[in-house]
This record gives structure tokens, sequence and C-alpha cells, in this order.
């Protein structure tokens, strides 16, 4: 399930982003409509997060660094307060399954692979695997229980679990 086209003001300007995908593709798109310029990143893998590809051309465009993370995703002090009930295994309208756990030490696995999670506030989190990947987490809540979590625009539901968390 894509939760649609997002207008934000972004660093002063207007930012209007979408993103999807099918099995083996992965999709995202910017525009700025008040510079008339548009970007799309289309990536032939499924399930790839491409952020990392779209903001650094974004960030040229605005006089930003490169390296900055989108604005919405920046460190807060403290951590989360529930953290576990994050966690649990998420599947993507596709039928992809994503598994999210905990590990010592303030981590989280995605599919078995570390990652370095950074809280941002809310349900937000920076999570960047060994490969210095980044992921943008948003968990959706009800209560203090997760129902789903957003990457990017594509938000994988919690279902019953196939294996035991810690």
């Amino acid at each position: 399930m894509c939760m649609g086209l997002y207008k934000r003001n972004y660093a002063g300007h207007v930012l209007c982003t979408h993103a999807g995908g099918l099995h083996g593709v992965s999709a995202l798109g910017a525009f700025l409509p008040d510079e008339g310029i548009g970007f799309s990143v289309l990536c032939n893998q499924g399930g790839e997060n491409v952020d990392g590809f779209l903001y650094p051309m974004i960030h040229f465009i605005l006089g930003l660094p490169l390296d900055r993370s989108p604005e919405w995703f920046h460190p807060v002090p403290g951590s989360c307060p529930r953290m576990e009930d994050l966690c649990g295994c998420y599947q993507a309208h596709e039928g992809l399954t994503t598994e999210l756990t905990l590990a010592p030490g303030g981590r989280m696995s995605w599919n078995g692979s570390p990652l370095e999670v950074t809280y941002c506030g809310g349900g937000r989190f920076l999570a960047r695997s060994s490969s210095g990947d980044t992921l943008h987490l948003e968990f959706l809540t009800r209560g203090s229980r997760a129902w789903g979590v957003r990457v990017g625009s594509r938000v994988h539901h919690l279902i019953p679990s196939p294996s035991t968390f810690s």
C-alpha cells in the first residue's frame, strides 16, 4: 500500500514526492514546482530504498549539503520510549515480507541484516546497514503498538510473526 503524493515545505521550498514499485522495480520522483525542476529515480530491483540517489540531486539544486538527511529525519536527544512495541514481522502489499527485530545495543535487524538505528522523534528512525545504505523508518501506531512501518511511501503491515522474536 502506498500513501500517495507528499507535499512538504522543504528548506523553504515546496517539494512534492511520490514513490512506488512493483515486483522487480522501485521508483521515486520529486518535483520542485517553484523551480520548475523534477527528478525521478528508477531501479530495476524491487524493494530498494532510492532516497540516497534522489535527495542529493534535490540538495544540489537547493544549495544544501549533498550528504544531508531529509529534514524530517534528524536525530533528537534521547531514545524511543517503548522501542520493543515497534518490532515484529511486517509485510508489504506486494507480498514482500520484512522482518524487523531488536538486537542488543540499540540495534535492529532488517531481514537478518543488522541496522544501526538513530532515533528521530515520534516513530521515526534513521537506520543504516553495515554496507552504508540508509532506511527512513516511520512507524505507524495505534495507542503504543505499531500496526505498520512506512519506508518511503510503502507501508508494511504488522502480521503474525513466522518466527519467535526475542
